[in-house]
């Protein structure tokens, strides 16, 4: 972050730098599907396709999930991932707390797979 410093960047605005950079990583790996990174076939969460049961999938994607960030991002601890209630009979939604390992800064990333959305609550 050296570089940023040299175009008269604050502290705070390397820092939300620095934190846009992780959200676009997030979003990369989060979106991804895995087996369709030319780089790693792991990159990404797994196809849900073939399960027939809501809470079979709910338990494949919190893996996947927290599998993904600890493997693929290492700035970010996931302490907690939790299941958002839905209506619908295929649609999940999570919760994933994570701690900046640096800053000890927590981050509550709301996730809905099936709408291929997320926000970021800091």
């Amino acid at each position: 972050m050296a570089v940023l410093r040299r175009f008269g960047m604050s502290t705070n605005q390397i820092e939300e730098a620095r934190f846009g950079f992780i959200l676009q990583d997030l979003n990369n790996l989060l979106n991804a599907k895995r087996g369709y990174a030319w780089f790693d076939e792991n990159f990404g969460t797994g196809d849900t396709s073939h399960f027939t049961d809501k809470a079979d999938i709910t338990i494949f994607l919190g893996e996947e999930i927290t599998r993904c960030i600890e493997t693929y991002e290492s700035r970010l601890e996931v302490t907690a991932v939790s299941e958002i209630e839905s209506d619908s009979l295929t649609r999940v939604g999570f919760l994933v707390e994570c701690r900046l390992k640096t800053s000890n800064h927590s981050i509550k990333i709301f996730t809905d797979l099936g709408a291929r959305r997320w926000a970021v609550d800091q």
